[in-house]
């Protein structure tokens, strides 16, 4: 009977000191982690992305009804054909008798993000760009 006592504590003592596996448990430990970061990472690249496009067409939608080159009409159409079709955007702009153009662009950052679906109760909120500029005289 003693000698059983002795090989299962020796059996245990060895067990503990084992150091197989060690490295998996931290890399269980460690990936999620490294996934969420990864996920923030490419949903926040391309939602700054988005919100660049959304500058850039706003601000040549209103370059182009302040010098005149299309009306104050044609400014929603040609705004909403510049921009990426994969989401729904809202384009507000100015009345013709304003002396002020701007032109407005929002999206839900939810829409617009990569995994916006999974975060949607903290994404769930618009991102907007807007441009002022003086319309020229004619």
């Amino acid at each position: 009977m003693m000698l059983g006592t002795m090989a299962k504590r020796l059996w245990i003592r060895e067990f503990l000191q084992d150091q197989r596996g060690s490295a998996t448990i931290e890399f269980v430990l460690w990936i999620p982690g490294f996934a969420l970061l990864l996920i923030v990472t490419a949903d926040a690249s391309v939602l700054y992305l988005t919100h660049t496009e959304m500058w850039n067409v706003a601000r040549d939608t209103a370059r182009r009804v302040a010098i005149g080159d299309i009306t104050d009409t044609q400014a929603t159409t040609v705004a909403a054909a510049s921009l990426p079709s994969k989401n729904t955007y809202t384009v507000t702009h100015s009345n013709a008798s304003e002396a002020d153009v701007f032109v407005q662009i929002s999206v839900n950052i939810g829409d617009a993000a990569v995994f916006g679906r999974y975060f949607s109760g903290i994404l769930n909120r618009p991102m907007t760009a807007r441009v002022t500029m003086r319309r020229e005289p004619t």
